[in-house]
Parts: C-alpha cells; sequence; structure tokens
C-alpha cells in the first residue's frame, strides 16, 4: 500500500471522527461527528492536495454515507432519518 496524499480534517470538537467514506470519481462523502460539518465533500482528483469543497450541518452527526444513481443517502444518528442529497442545478 503507497500513500498518494492526505489531509488535516480540522473537526470539532477536536475528538470528532469520520465514519463513513463513499467515494464515486474524484470525489468523496464523508459521514462525521463534527458538531458543524457532520456531512462532508471532498475534491480527491489530486492525492497530493485535496481540497474540502463543501459541507452540510445536520441536527446530529451522520454515521454513513452511500451514493447510487446520482444521489447521496446519509444516516443521520439518533434521529431514525435518512437524508437524501442530490445537486439541482
Amino acid at each position: 500500500i503507497t500513500l498518494l496524499g492526505s489531509t488535516l480534517l480540522n473537526m470539532a470538537p477536536s475528538t470528532a471522527q469520520v465514519s463513513g467514506i463513499t467515494v464515486v470519481g474524484n470525489v468523496a462523502f464523508l459521514a462525521t461527528s463534527d458538531s458543524n460539518e457532520e456531512f462532508q465533500v471532498w475534491d480527491v482528483s489530486d492525492p497530493g492536495n485535496l481540497q474540502r469543497r463543501s459541507t452540510l450541518n445536520f441536527p446530529q452527526e451522520v454515521t454513513a454515507v452511500e451514493f447510487s444513481e446520482d444521489l447521496v443517502y446519509a444516516v443521520v444518528k439518533d434521529s431514525n432519518a435518512l437524508r437524501i442529497i442530490f445537486d439541482n442545478p
């Protein structure tokens, strides 16, 4: 295994964790316990220069993410909620 790149996520609180990652092409979707950015979108096209592109703040931490047919599904902890995220151009 060869490390191609890495980045510091700077999540709040400092004990926040990534609980799920789904990568589609050059985009990574992260499920996190960050108190303000539970859902994150990263450009991973250049592994040596990973860039955060977007975030969403949910009422609870996101515990899992999945991608299917141009939709991102995010499972939100403790609210029995499934969020469906899409780009509306």
